[in-house]
């Protein structure tokens, strides 16, 4: 890929689809270009260096340096590491994690920008459901002062990482966090969003994770047609959300103005006197069921990288501290299987739930089928189990987004932070990093609410439209005016997501033990 514009995402390919659902599909190493590799900055949680290096990235290789930011408890094998790699692990404190995915290489001209939500292992790049986004950025023309906030989050991202920079070339010359800035960002088309580990207070109370989030989201104007419009939170793990937590967390992402006749100000001005907020909609929380699981690709072994706790999901006693807060919200992430019901029971028993408890908000099992909506599988994953972690605001008619955000962050406070001291403080664990998509960043005209010149954002497949669109930025054509500037995103899960059924579908659970009950590989959990 010679050129990356930072429009949309894309997903990442996944084997055993018919080719159909990896038309758009894009692998990392379509991204590593080599022709006038200077440096790569490398990061994530889990990061296989035989598969990187020597297999999948081979083109990794020709970069001058290399420093790949890891883990602490999964430190790289120096044995599996080329000449031009050095390593540097950041502190961190107890139960957090260094959970960032990314990669930033330097050519002589510019920079590439690459945020993943897959593990650098082989099972995440093709077996799981992962996205992957990009940006080029060119460098800096000379005289060319200020930053943009891109750079910025940048810069102190990697400042916050604790990297004291690395020797590039025998002349003595160094990588840091500062040499990022010799790169001009003004043309980003995202807003970072990121977390470091923490007691963030006064002005860095809103530097980092959801209270960021707020932030940003709480400076722009959507459509009216947003208001109090649903939410949805799709992620790969969860930790102990306590109904506090979840309310500041469904806080941040309800933030937002309201765009009256495009008459208010500059777009994204934070704080326009008397402009309407968009208000909380419907949180929904999308994991996959039991039967999802099952019937998946690979069968059970695809739980793994989904390491829901039944405890974190629906609490330690079921009678007196049953979350349900959060069991009322959850999603499928396809369809929840044709043999949920059959197995429904045995489900129960295996994550030990008494009969009165039930997942979902959904309908019994008794009313009725389908709809053609509830059927769809809008990027032909459904059977290739979700590591991406995403968020998104929505039309009630999931034709249209207000916003979406890609990235390392799962549903926990150790990841997004948790408020405490009065909501002064916001104590983050662990390092994430993800890129949030705002119409605003992508209009062609500075103040594109004044000038009535605003992106929509929608899904490449939507109910009712025969073909899937390809990811990224195109033109309506209308007879009625003029043409209409849309930008889409491959949301692999339906919209609205499907509630679970009540007394059908129960959510997947790891150290669990499922019995005989085979898989679709013929497999089975436990005894």
């Amino acid at each position: 890929i010679e050129s990356c514009d930072g429009l949309s995402y894309h997903l990442m390919y996944t084997s055993g689809l018919p080719d159909e659902h990896n038309r758009h599909a894009r692998r990392v190493r379509n991204y590593i270009k080599t022709n006038d590799a200077q440096w790569a900055l490398m990061g994530n949680y889990m990061q296989d260096e035989q598969f990187i290096f020597h297999a999948e990235l081979g083109g990794l290789r020709k970069f001058m340096r290399i420093v790949m930011f890891h883990h602490a408890q999964y430190p790289p094998h120096a044995n599996l590491l080329p000449p031009n790699v050095v390593t540097h692990a950041p502190r961190l404190p107890s139960f957090g994690t260094h959970h960032s995915k990314f990669f930033v290489l330097a050519y002589t001209q510019e920079v590439r920008v690459i945020v993943i939500t897959a593990n650098s292992i082989q099972g995440d790049f093709y077996d799981m459901t992962d996205a992957i986004w990009a940006q080029d950025f060119p460098k800096k023309a000379k005289g060319t002062e200020g930053a943009s906030d891109f750079e910025n989050d940048l810069v102190q991202y990697f400042e916050a990482l604790q990297w004291p920079g690395t020797a590039f070339s025998f002349t003595g010359e160094r990588i840091t966090a500062a040499s990022l800035r010799a790169y001009d960002y003004s043309k980003a088309t995202v807003q970072l969003i990121a977390s470091v580990p923490g007691s963030h207070t006064g002005q860095d109370l809103h530097k980092w994770g959801h209270m960021k989030l707020r932030r940003v989201l709480g400076a722009q104007r959507f459509s009216s047609e947003f208001v109090e419009s649903p939410i949805v939170a799709q992620f790969s793990s969860i930790g102990s959300i306590q109904p506090e937590w979840l309310a500041d967390f469904e806080e941040s992402v309800g933030a937002g103005l309201v765009l009256q006749d495009g008459h208010e100000g500059s777009a994204g001005a934070p704080g326009v006197v008397g402009a309407p907020r968009l208000g909380g909609g419907r949180l929904s929380l999308v994991w996959p069921t039991m039967e999802e699981m099952r019937r998946s690709l690979l069968g059970w072994i695809m739980g793994g990288p989904i390491p829901g706790r039944i405890e974190n999901l629906a609490g330690k006693d079921w009678d007196k501290n049953l979350k349900k807060h959060l069991i009322s919200k959850y999603c499928m992430w396809s369809t929840g299987g044709d043999n949920a019901r059959e197995n429904h029971d045995h489900y129960k028993r295996c994550i030990g739930a008494p009969a009165h408890v039930s997942f979902g908000p959904g309908t019994s099992s008794s009313q009725g089928q389908h709809d053609a909506q509830d059927a769809i599988d809008p990027e032909g994953r459904g059977r290739s189990m979700p590591h991406i972690k995403t968020l998104v605001r929505h039309h009630a008619s999931g034709k249209s987004l207000a916003w979406l955000y890609l990235g390392s962050h799962n549903l926990s406070g150790a990841a997004w932070g948790s408020l405490n001291k009065n909501k002064t403080q916001l104590r983050i664990l662990s390092y994430e990093l993800g890129v949030l998509f705002l119409p605003s960043l992508v209009s062609s005209t500075p103040d594109p609410a004044a000038s009535g010149e605003v992106v929509k954002f929608e899904p490449t497949s939507v109910v009712g439209r025969s073909r899937r669109e390809k990811p990224g930025l195109r033109e309506e054509r209308s007879l009625a005016g003029p043409a209409q500037r849309v930008l889409a995103f491959p949301i692999p899960y339906r919209l609205p997501p499907r509630p679970y059924r009540r007394d059908v579908d129960i959510p997947w659970a790891v150290k669990v033990s499922i019995g005989p009950l085979q898989d679709s590989q013929g497999n089975t959990i436990g005894e």
